[in-house]
Parts: structure tokens; C-alpha cells; sequence
């Protein structure tokens, strides 16, 4: 008797997972309401400098 054989249909299996409510899906995003897949978030910290000059040379003496 053969125990090394496996037919190659039982690798083929399709497991079939549930839905996951808490998983978003692009099909239900709403472009003008959605938070969770539109863009990027806004930038957080100081804005942008008006100065056009280069930064201060750093004295380290």
C-alpha cells in the first residue's frame, strides 16, 4: 500500500472565509464621507514658513 500518494484535488480545497464587518471594503466607501479609505490625513505642525531666506547660520562656539 501507497501512503505516500495524494491526489492532487485534495490541495485544491476553496475554504471560503465570512465576511468581516470590520474589515472596509472599497465597494462601500463613500468618496465624500469616507475617513477610513480616503486620502491622507492633514499634515499636523507648524506651517509653512512665509520667509524665503535661509535659515540662520548655527554658532556653535
Amino acid at each position: 500500500m501507497d501512503g505516500e500518494s495524494i491526489h492532487p484535488r485534495d490541495d485544491e480545497v476553496d475554504i471560503r472565509l465570512p465576511d468581516d464587518p470590520r474589515v472596509p471594503r472599497p465597494e462601500d466607501a463613500d468618496p465624500t464621507k469616507s475617513k477610513e479609505l480616503g486620502g491622507a490625513a492633514p499634515a499636523v505642525g507648524p506651517g509653512p514658513s512665509s520667509s524665503t531666506d535661509p535659515p540662520a547660520a548655527h554658532d556653535e562656539g
